[in-house]
C-alpha cells in the first residue's frame, strides 16, 4: 500500500500527512510518491493551529478551562484541579455537557479534516499518532463521525482508520529518523550525480 496519511496530533510535535517514496527537504511533496503537511502540532509561531486547538491534549484542556464559568453544573467545574484531557474525555463518556462540547468539536475536526483529506488525495489508510487519539473510546468516536460526515456528502468512508502501532512514546522519535535516514540518502544520491 502506497497511498496513506499519517496524521499526528500533539503539543509539542509537528503534525503531518505522508504518502510513499523518500522526503525532499524543506518541501511539502516527496519525490517517487505523494507527500502533504498538514499541521496538526504545536508552530513556531505564537498560535497554533485550528486543529491542534481542537483535538490536541493540551487544546482540549484549554477549551474545557475556558468553558468551566459557563458550565457551574460540569463535573469538570467541581474539580480542584485544572481538568486534564483524559478527564474531559472520561466527563464526556458520562454524560457531561461541557465536556460533550469540547470532546464534539475535536472529534468534528479531525473527522472533517479526514474526510477532506480524502477528497483531495485519495489514501488508503489514514494512521493516527498522538496521546488523546490513542484512547480507545475517542477513537471509537472519531470512526462513528467520519463515518457520518461522509454520508452527509453522500458518500461511503471506505478507507481505514487506525491508530499507530508504535505508541506515542516512539512514532515522534522513528518519525524524525527516518526524515533525517532519508534526507541523507537524498544528499548522497545528489552528490552523485553532480
Amino acid at each position: 500500500m502506497r497511498r496513506f496519511c499519517l496524521l499526528q496530533c500533539g503539543n509539542r510535535n509537528r503534525g503531518g500527512l505522508r504518502g510513499g517514496g523518500t522526503p525532499d527537504p524543506g518541501q511539502g511533496q516527496q519525490r517517487g510518491g505523494d507527500q502533504h503537511r498538514l499541521s496538526a502540532g504545536r508552530q513556531r509561531r505564537r498560535s497554533g493551529s485550528r486543529l491542534e486547538a481542537a483535538a490536541s491534549g493540551r487544546g482540549i484542556e484549554d477549551q474545557a478551562r475556558a468553558l468551566l464559568e459557563a458550565y457551574p453544573d460540569s463535573v469538570l467545574a467541581a474539580q480542584r484541579e485544572k481538568p486534564a484531557a483524559r478527564d474531559v474525555l472520561a466527563a464526556c463518556r458520562e454524560g457531561d455537557p461541557l465536556a460533550g462540547k469540547v470532546v464534539g468539536r475535536a472529534l468534528y475536526m479531525l473527522a472533517a479534516s479526514a474526510v477532506n483529506i480524502r477528497h483531495l488525495l485519495n489514501p488508503e489508510r489514514f494512521v493516527f499518532v498522538g496521546g488523546v487519539i490513542s484512547d480507545p473510546w475517542f477513537f471509537e468516536q472519531l470512526q462513528r463521525t467520519v463515518e457520518e460526515l461522509s454520508r452527509a456528502v453522500g458518500e461511503r468512508w471506505d478507507a481505514v482508520l487506525q491508530v499507530s502501532e508504535l505508541g506515542i512514546e516512539h512514532a515522534g522519535l522513528l518519525g524524525a529518523a527516518s526524515v533525517a535516514f532519508y534526507n541523507m540518502k537524498l544528499n548522497e544520491q545528489n552528490h552523485k550525480e553532480v
